[in-house]
């Protein structure tokens, strides 16, 4: 239980101790504002992401099993940049 500060019950103190270097004020959940739309309360918007339909999943699964079948690393990572679109990040090197 968490130890109440004023009876001293519990065992797990909790401490506040501020952020920590690095650490990120508030979590970013969307990348823009684009595809935003009000609700009825002023402070959550619905966001309107685009997503593949169920035949596209299904012919990107199969390109998938195929790369991961033949062992081609690279080919299976071109599947993925061709059907999954994200914001740019820090490069991601490929095991050898």
């Amino acid at each position: 239980r968490v130890k109440d500060p004023e009876t001293g019950e519990g065992d797990i103190e909790i401490r506040i101790i501020g952020k920590r270097p690095g650490e990120k004020q508030h979590e970013e959940l969307l990348t823009s504002d684009a595809n935003l739309t009000a609700t009825p309360h002023e402070k959550i918007l619905r966001a309107q992401e685009a997503r593949l339909s169920q035949i596209e999943v299904a012919a990107m699964l199969r390109e998938i099993e195929a790369a991961i079948a033949a062992g081609e690393p690279g080919r299976f990572r071109a599947v993925i940049e061709r059907w999954i679109t994200a914001p740019p990040g820090p490069a991601v090197q490929e095991r050898s």
